[in-house]
């Protein structure tokens, strides 16, 4: 990464400075931290989840999300290393959305949609 300056005169004390700072488009993606299932996929009204994790977690945020990043529900777990947890999405309107489960030591996140008849 750097920084690149440009400089343009137009005469007459009329002058304008450009600054462009390049940006590293390198990332870390999370780390996962176990297995997820989210089931039936697409769903119209209770969302089961399936999560195995690698190592017992002392505290676990299970998140849904609409497609613009929205938290629709949020829910806490203590001491979680094999759940299968149920959630009721029939309030939810059609469309796709993200459950991620969250610990200290990373994430892990699935896309699932609700389709009502």
């Amino acid at each position: 990464a750097g920084t690149i300056f440009t400089g343009l005169s137009f005469g007459a004390g009329l002058a304008i400075g450009i600054q462009i700072n390049e940006v590293s488009g390198i990332s870390t993606p999370a780390k996962e931290i176990g297995t997820l299932k989210v089931y039936p996929n697409p769903v119209s009204d209770e969302l089961r989840v399936g999560v195995e994790l690698f190592e017992m977690a002392s505290s676990v945020n299970y998140v849904i999300t609409d497609v613009n990043g929205r938290t629709i529900l949020e829910e806490n777990k203590s001491n979680v290393q094999s759940d299968i947890a149920t959630f009721n999405v029939s309030n939810l309107p059609n469309g796709q959305y993200f459950f991620k489960v969250e610990t200290n030591e990373g994430r892990s996140a699935r896309v699932f949609t609700v389709v009502h008849k």
